[in-house]
């Protein structure tokens, strides 16, 4: 009797931490794009981006109405890093792909069908105009949530970005 018992633990023991390591797989960031393999998310220093991504890109910059400041955009080839100023460092506002064969981390990438955005990202999306998107609290009045986002012609997404929170306050 006592050996069963122990027995029992131990398969119960075992079944609990398979059910950890199947179950407790680390969730996808969908408001996260990674380009030329830097993992990028809004409302973080654009600096350690630029540093990694290299100065092939062209620059602009305003000055913020939002914020204290100048906004800027770094306009690479195939995307762009929109940022916002906060003290004496810019973060990311957004970040867009315009080009090239980026795809989101559930494999959206420019040519890809309204149909598979909705296969890979869900029913909860919300559309305005030409953009299709989904933000981090599923309410369409929300506009400060992160955002994922799908510029559509048609059936077809030509652009699509991330933002970050408090974005578009």
């Amino acid at each position: 009797m006592k050996h069963t018992k122990i027995a029992l633990v131990l398969v119960c023991a075992l079944m609990l931490t398979m059910l950890v390591a199947c179950g407790g797989g680390e969730k996808e960031n969908i408001y996260s794009l990674t380009i030329e393999g830097v993992v990028m998310q809004g409302n973080q220093p654009v600096k350690p981006y630029l540093d990694k991504l290299g100065s092939d890109y062209q620059y602009s910059e305003s000055i913020s109405c939002a914020y204290d400041g100048m906004d800027k955009i770094y306009a690479y080839e195939d995307f762009s890093l929109y940022t916002y100023p906060d003290g004496d460092k810019d973060y990311v506002l957004e970040v867009e792909v315009l080009g090239g064969d980026y795809a989101t981390g559930k494999g959206i990438k420019i040519g890809s069908s309204r149909e598979d955005v909705i296969k890979a990202y869900g029913e909860k999306y919300f559309e305005d105009g030409a953009l299709l998107y989904y933000n981090k609290t599923n309410d369409a009045a929300d506009t400060v949530a992160p955002m994922l986002y799908f510029v559509m012609d048609g059936n077809t997404v030509i652009s699509f970005g991330i933002t970050g929170e408090g974005s578009f306050e």
